[in-house]
């Protein structure tokens, strides 16, 4: 069976206090095929000095001003040419080398599915660790409708089919074009939402 390509994208702006972090854990993931897309919107601080030290691990690199999150998240997208998309954000860590390759393993396991969400740990400066795992697909709309709790973006990974069937995030929502992505997808008869119970990021 052939592998799924995952493309991985990173956007950010000002980051360079915890662009590094993010950069390196990518980089360490044992899958393959993987390609790498980071879009910085004209940082002005030590970013540039960062991404240039990875750039020749890094497939596509974009730094450009834009309008946001969401518009910059898009630019990713149309560069993207995977089977999967994961976006490992600015100060976004998978929680460890074999994360991705876990995570194609459960798609591979599971082709009908179209978005694969998985747990998340928080880590707080005293040291203590706690793992949320979401609701079950079932109850999903229901807690992001009524409840107010989402998806946890670094936790998730996007099929490139979802994004054919939905289009890309809506960025006149300046904060809130994900919810709006995830109401739709979870609205969408013909897309599945599946639970893989490990912790991704």
């Amino acid at each position: 069976m052939t592998q799924p390509k995952v493309s991985v994208i990173t956007v950010c702006y000002n980051a360079a206090d915890t662009l590094e972090k993010t950069i390196q854990q990518v980089l360490a993931q044992t899958y393959q095929p993987l390609e790498y897309i980071v879009v910085d919107g004209a940082s002005t601080d030590d970013t540039p000095l960062v991404l240039e030290r990875y750039a020749h691990r890094i497939t596509h690199l974009i730094s450009e001003p834009d309008e946001g999150l969401y518009e910059a998240m898009n630019k990713g997208l149309a560069l993207a040419s995977g089977d999967w998309i994961y976006f490992a954000n600015a100060d976004d860590y998978l929680l460890d080398a074999e994360a991705i390759a876990a995570v194609m393993a459960f798609v591979q396991a599971h082709p009908d599915c179209d978005f694969v969400y998985g747990n998340h740990e928080t880590r707080h400066r005293n040291g203590d660790r706690r793992i949320y795992q979401p609701a079950p697909p079932e109850e999903m709309l229901t807690e992001l409708v009524y409840l107010g709790n989402c998806f946890i973006q670094p936790a998730s990974f996007f099929s490139a089919r979802s994004f054919e069937h939905l289009g890309p995030f809506c960025d006149r929502y300046k904060i809130a074009a994900d919810y709006d992505w995830f109401v739709r997808l979870l609205s969408h008869p013909a897309l599945k939402v599946c639970h893989y119970p490990r912790a991704i990021a």
